[in-house]
């Protein structure tokens, strides 16, 4: 992360986030959440690098030879893991110390439990999630993931 502007934190509150430096799998779900929102009002500017030797040859070997295994995967982790009423371990149940693209990519953008969705999309807990909405949240997904290996 990147301060940005030094007129919209006059109090401080996110100045551990000016000039930092983390390993996604190691941010704790409160410190992206702040990460998120300093980003939001334009605090700070946040740059997420994935490891080229995993992530680029996982990339291009799935989506340059058409199987789309990585929307696949990000289908199956939100439906299994995000949709129902109760997801199981909410909170707990998106990975941190895995490095799949889409665990990657939930963690940052606050699709990693009901609550962060609640919080960041404003997507009601406590009911199932419809088609349109996992829909939506697969296809951020899949552009936030171009957006950050591709630079598109």
């Amino acid at each position: 992360t990147k301060k940005k502007n030094n007129d919209l934190d006059q109090e401080e509150k996110y100045k551990n986030y000016y000039d930092s430096s983390e390993a996604i799998n190691k941010i704790k779900p409160h410190r992206m959440l702040a990460i998120n929102r300093a980003e939001d009002e334009n605090v700070i500017s946040v740059n997420l690098i994935l490891d080229p030797e995993y992530d680029l040859n996982y990339l291009n070997n799935e989506i340059i030879k058409g199987e789309n295994t990585i929307v696949r995967h990000a289908y199956d982790f939100i439906t299994d893991r995000l949709s129902t009423k109760n997801p199981k371990n909410d909170g707990k149940q998106t990975p941190m110390r895995q490095v799949h693209p889409v665990f990657i990519a939930q963690h940052a953008n606050g699709f990693c439990c009901r609550e962060c969705l609640y919080k960041i999309h404003k997507i009601e807990k406590g009911r199932e999630l419809t088609k349109d909405e996992v829909d939506y949240i697969v296809n951020f997904i899949m552009r936030w993931i171009e957006r950050e290996v591709y630079g598109k």
